[in-house]
């Protein structure tokens, strides 16, 4: 996810051994995913944040206070919990630039010039649906980026439209159009609004696996 002011934000499956030290922001008001994000944004102190999908709890921490992107090992170390790491790009120490590919890998890798290779989408992301074979009427539908499940090899999408419809798709089956990441925000939001009798409320979302894969587990 980019804004405006070309801040980046990157999604780790996760979390590093290292996550820095927390800081205290004002989070009243918080909602969604988005606005955890403007939070952070718009304190120059604030590097990203673990979050905690399950319930929506999420931690700010402080930028410069030990989290290192280039060093850093991530990993499910909660017994029982999933989280995530999200953190912004420019204010995490810089991290080691790997080789940029040659004209023939990129052929290889089956992208083109105006094709993003799928490790550089981030969250935000506009992207266009495209190869899949367990529901083709998803081909040419447009979505946002909304997570990154590494361990998993899966990007979670909102399609764009009425409902906003998730699906986890391969990287080879999403291609990032418009040249850079989207600035507004997806159609449906990571976490609905609280109530005040329950926990955050998730929406469903649908794992696309295609033909290959399920023809491989019936083998």
């Amino acid at each position: 996810r980019s804004s405006a002011s070309q801040v980046e934000w990157v999604v780790k499956t996760g979390l590093p051994q290292n996550e820095g030290q927390d800081l205290h922001l004002n989070q009243d008001g918080v909602r969604s995913l988005q606005d955890a994000y403007r939070i952070c944004e718009q304190s120059p102190d604030c590097v990203g944040f673990a979050f905690w999908p399950a319930h929506g709890n999420w931690y700010p921490k402080r930028k410069g206070t030990g989290f290192n992107p280039s060093t850093a090992t991530f990993s499910q170390w909660r017994p029982g919990e999933v989280w995530e790491f999200h953190y912004i790009r420019q204010r995490a120490p810089a991290e080691a630039s790997a080789p940029a590919a040659t004209a023939s890998q990129r052929q290889d890798a089956g992208y083109t010039k105006t094709q993003a290779p799928a490790a550089e989408l981030v969250v935000g992301d506009s992207v266009e649906i495209k190869g899949l074979r367990g529901r083709p009427e998803l081909n040419g539908r447009r979505a946002v980026v909304t997570s990154h499940d590494a361990a998993a090899g899966r990007f979670e999408v909102s399609l764009r439209g009425q409902g906003g419809e998730r699906v986890r798709c391969k990287p080879e089956n999403l291609l990032r159009v418009g040249g850079e990441a989207d600035s507004g925000q997806p159609d449906a939001p990571l976490i609905e609004e609280l109530d005040e009798n329950q926990g955050p409320l998730l929406f469903p979302t649908l794992d696309e696996d295609d033909d290959d894969e399920k023809e491989e587990r019936s083998e």
